[in-house]
C-alpha cells in the first residue's frame, strides 16, 4: 500500500536564451564536485531540491526544444499549493541557479574572431554558467573546503543537507534541501561544533548571520566593490573565497581575478603558449563584461583537458 501523501503540483515551460543546451548543464553538473550527487539526473532530466521562504520545493527539468530554440518544462512539487509569490520565488532560483537568461551574442561574437579561443568557444556551445542554488550555500562550501580534502568537504556538505535541511519525497524518493541561513542559526552551537569543528562552526554562523541581515538585491545588483567589501567583512570568508562567490554564488562578471595562478595556468593552456598577468588580463579587458564567461571556458578547458571528458562528451 502507498502511504506517500499526495503532492501538489504546477507545471510550465521557461524559455532561455538560445543558444542553451541543457545536456551541458546536466554535464557539469555530474562532474563538479561541489554539487555533485546532490540531484537525480537520468535520460535528460533533472530533479532537485530547495527551500523557498522555508518551504521545500522539488522541481523535476527536462529539455523540450533545442540548443537554437531552447525550452525547458518544469514541475514544481509541493507539500501545499505554492503562493504566488513562492511560485515565481521558485522559478526566478531555477533562472539563477541555471542562468537561462544570460543572453551571450555578443560574447560569441567577440569570441569568433579569435583564432585560439574560438575552437573551445564552439566545444562549449550553449553552455550557460550553473551557480549554486543560493549564494549562502556557496559561501558554506567555501568554508567547508578550506584546507580539507574534497572527500571530506563533501562529507561535511551533506550533514548540512540531512541536519539542517528540509526534505520531500517525490515518487518514492526522499529529497533533501540546503538549509536557509535562518536553519543554521536555530542551530545548536554545540550540535555544530560536534560535527564541523569549533572554527567551521563559528564561520558557518557568521556566514548564515551575514546572509540573513543582507538583502538579496545588494548581492546582486549593487556596487561590485561595495559587495566585495561586505563578503570580506565575513568572519572565515577570504580574497579566494570572495571571488569564488561573487562568480559561481552570485553571477557577478564584471571583475575577475586574473592574477590567480591558476587562471594564467588556464588561458595559457587555450593560447598554446606561456602568457603572463598582463597578458592574461589584455584577453579579458577584450571581452568587457564577459570576461567572466571567458574565465568560465578557460577553466572548463583546463579542468577537463586531463580526461578529455567533459568538453568533448558534451558536444555529443
Amino acid at each position: 500500500m502507498n502511504n506517500e501523501r499526495r503532492l501538489e503540483e504546477e507545471r510550465g515551460f521557461l524559455y532561455p536564451k538560445a543558444p542553451f543546451d541543457f545536456q551541458k548543464s546536466l554535464s557539469f553538473l555530474c562532474s563538479f564536485n561541489a554539487m555533485k550527487n546532490e540531484q537525480s539526473i537520468e535520460s535528460g532530466t533533472m530533479i532537485k531540491a530547495f527551500s523557498v521562504q522555508g518551504v521545500p520545493v522539488v522541481i523535476e527539468l527536462s529539455s523540450e526544444g533545442s540548443v537554437n530554440c531552447p525550452i525547458v518544462s518544469y514541475v514544481l512539487y509541493s507539500d501545499d499549493e505554492l503562493t504566488e509569490s513562492q511560485a515565481q520565488e521558485v522559478l526566478d532560483r531555477i533562472d539563477f541557479f541555471l542562468s537561462l537568461s544570460d543572453d551571450l551574442t555578443a560574447f560569441y561574437d567577440i569570441g569568433s574572431k579569435d583564432s585560439y579561443f574560438e575552437p573551445v568557444l564552439r566545444n562549449c556551445y550553449g553552455y550557460h554558467q550553473v551557480k549554486f542554488m543560493t549564494p549562502f550555500e556557496n559561501a558554506c562550501w567555501a568554508i567547508l573546503v578550506q584546507r580539507n580534502p574534497m572527500p571530506a568537504a563533501c562529507q561535511l556538505k551533506r550533514k548540512l543537507y540531512e541536519g539542517y535541511g528540509r526534505t520531500l519525497t517525490v515518487k518514492g524518493t526522499e529529497h533533501f534541501t540546503f538549509p536557509e541561513p535562518a536553519d543554521l542559526l536555530g542551530a545548536s552551537t554545540e550540535a555544530l561544533v560536534e560535527t564541523f569543528g569549533s572554527k567551521r562552526a563559528e564561520y558557518l554562523q557568521a556566514v548564515a548571520r551575514a546572509f540573513a541581515q543582507t538583502e538579496a538585491i545588494f548581492m546582486k545588483a549593487g556596487d561590485y566593490a561595495s559587495v566585495r567589501e561586505w563578503l570580506l567583512s565575513i568572519k572565515g570568508i577570504g580574497q579566494w573565497s570572495v571571488d569564488f562567490i561573487l562568480i559561481r554564488g552570485l553571477g557577478r562578471m564584471e571583475q575577475i581575478p586574473w592574477q590567480e595562478k591558476a587562471a594564467i595556468e588556464a588561458a595559457s593552456a587555450v593560447y598554446h603558449q606561456p602568457l603572463s598577468a598582463k597578458q592574461v588580463k589584455e584577453i579579458a579587458d577584450h571581452f568587457g563584461e564577459y570576461q567572466g564567461y571567458c574565465s568560465i571556458i578557460f577553466g572548463l578547458t583546463i579542468l577537463y583537458r586531463s580526461e578529455q571528458v567533459y568538453l568533448y562528451n558534451l558536444s555529443t
